[in-house]
């Protein structure tokens, strides 16, 4: 088996010392790099645990950057959100096993309980793979360490603004011609709510982000994903037969 790497970013205690917990008790012998913003929360310990100082200036990209680039260089990465909190004991080597079956999987999603900005991730097909024409959001995710050889890091032009910063990397990874792919054998829950995000500043406004998109690939590939998105159905189980509670009339009974 491949090694593997968990990346993760950090500034809450209250978020993170969970995160922290679900990682020892289901991927204890995995080695986890931690980047920490500010310094309220206090550092992990352990051989299994590297752990950096953030720059002063928090950055998406460039702290997911510093998380990745300390990791073994043969290496595959899983890199969640500090808001991730692990269900399995067999995470990463069934995310490992189904991301090489198909040699042009590039990144691939646990099912997400909780919210998702990728409606596939929240309900993939019950079976198989399920395939997605649009980004995957960035909450846990496997991804091999070639692409990150072909594809580079993320785009640090991305920091200081919330959001697009996983949608350029999406898109570059399947500009590189890998797939995004979801599997329904591994689910992973997502404390969405308590994210780093929603405290600190920029929220949910992801304007400027989008206008750095726009301007560094043009309206085309805008447009692009937009129709790739709409290709995109999540899985809708069926309805359940309906049940017949009528009973047959009792038999009269002759006097």
């Amino acid at each position: 088996m491949r090694p593997v790497t968990i990346a993760v970013l950090g500034k809450f205690p209250d978020i993170f010392d969970g995160f922290v917990e679900s990682a020892e008790k289901y991927l204890p012998s995995i080695p986890k790099v931690f980047v920490r913003d500010g310094n309220e929360i206090t550092m992990p310990t352990g051989s299994e645990w590297t752990c950096i100082q953030g720059p002063p200036v928090f950055s998406n990209p460039g702290n997911a950057n510093q998380a990745w680039q300390a990791a073994a260089l043969d290496s595959d990465i899983l890199y969640c959100g500090d808001d991730v909190r692990f269900l399995q004991n067999n995470t990463w080597q069934l995310l490992q096993e189904i991301a090489y079956s198909d040699p042009k999987i590039g990144m691939l999603s646990p099912r997400i309980i909780g919210a998702a900005g990728n409606a596939l991730q929240t309900n993939p097909k019950p079976e198989g793979i399920t395939y997605s024409n649009q980004r995957l959001a960035l909450i846990c995710t496997y991804i091999k360490r070639e692409v990150m050889n072909t594809v580079g890091w993320m785009d640090p032009v991305f920091g200081g603004s919330y959001g697009w910063d996983d949608d350029d990397w999406n898109y570059r990874v399947r500009l590189a011609g890998y797939k995004l792919a979801i599997t329904p054998l591994v689910s992973v829950e997502h404390r969405h709510a308590a994210s780093t995000f929603t405290r600190t500043g920029p929220g949910a406004d992801c304007r400027t982000g989008e206008l750095k998109f726009r301007a560094k690939w043009g309206d085309a590939v805008m447009n692009q994903i937009a129709a790739d998105v709409a290709l995109d159905r999540p899985f809708v189980p069926p309805a359940p037969a309906p049940v017949n509670n009528l009973r047959a009339p009792k038999r009269l009974r002759r006097p």
